[in-house]
């Protein structure tokens, strides 16, 4: 098993800033697997963060740092490093999980690891729990892309990997922009509803007399006539008038009861001059008659 530098990937050389900067990134990498789904991943985790804090406390203090590289046989005894007391002491190059003093931070970090800290009053809470019961402060909420229960202040995804910060921003970015676009929508009906207006208006009153004629004029033969001509008169002011977006249906119904009506009203006409030709014939026969 390997020692505390093989285990962090450093040289036994490395400095105390080298030594900090890599624990304090294997401990963040380490933290976000504490809430993985996989129980085995958990477990290796919880373990890997103990190692950590070992590998903390011995090789950033002068002192234990010293005493642990003479029991891994890289210190030197009287300017000599001594082979044989290297091979004795290798025995210790795997560190202990649990040692007198290191014992009691295992236990503590191992319950903290498995546990979500208040961020407001540093309660703990089993991982998990959306809410502290003792102030009410979040503590976890949903990944905004597989809505898996993340710790609050969880950078990363442990399910899907992705950077919760980076992933709400873009969240809001789509928000925004669809607002935006709603927005424009609507103005952009606004404006063509107040165009239509007029249209929709005069469509609707010449289909409306249309109809009206048509029954009236059933019943009553001539009296449907103003109703045709009401009709005629509104279908002709919707077509002349210039075409706008969402028009066509309205255009479409002057249309109907432009043809509808223009026909009732022809077939009257042509009834009433033929009449009148009838009416004219006869007081043409009656002058001749009467003169002979």
């Amino acid at each position: 098993m390997p020692n505390y530098y093989e285990f962090l990937g450093l040289e036994t050389t490395a400095t105390d800033e080298d030594i900090k900067s890599r624990i304090d990134s294997l401990y963040n990498d380490s933290r976000r697997l504490v809430t993985h789904h996989d129980p085995q991943v958990v477990q290796n985790a919880s373990q890997a963060l103990l190692m950590i804090e070992q590998a903390r406390s011995i090789l950033l203090d002068p002192s234990k740092r010293c005493d642990y590289d003479l029991s891994i046989g890289i210190g030197n005894i009287g300017g000599v490093a001594d082979p044989s007391a290297q091979k004795q002491n290798m025995a210790f190059a795997v560190p202990p999980l649990a040692t007198s003093i290191s014992r009691q931070n295992s236990i503590a970090d191992s319950v903290t690891a498995n546990r979500w800290i208040c961020p407001k009053c540093k309660t703990p809470a089993p991982i998990g729990t959306r809410f502290c019961k003792k102030c009410g402060q979040v503590l976890g909420k949903p990944c905004p892309k597989c809505s898996v229960l993340l710790e609050a202040n969880a950078q990363f995804c442990s399910e899907c990997g992705v950077s919760v910060r980076e992933y709400e921003r873009e969240l809001e970015v789509q928000t925004a922009e669809a607002e935006r676009h709603r927005i424009a929508e609507q103005k952009r009906l606004a404006q063509i509803q107040g165009v239509l207006g007029p249209v929709i208006q005069q469509a609707d009153k010449a289909s409306s007399m249309m109809k009206t004629g048509c029954v009236v004029g059933f019943f009553l033969s001539f009296i449907g006539m103003p109703f045709w001509i009401i009709s005629v008169v509104n279908a002709r002011k919707v077509l002349s008038a210039a075409q706008v977006p969402g028009d066509e249906e309205y255009r479409q119904k002057a249309k109907t009861a432009l043809t509808v009506s223009g026909i009732a009203l022809g077939i009257y006409v042509a009834i009433i001059g033929i009449f009148l030709l009838l009416g004219l014939v006869s007081l043409i026969s009656g002058i001749h008659s009467g003169g002979y």
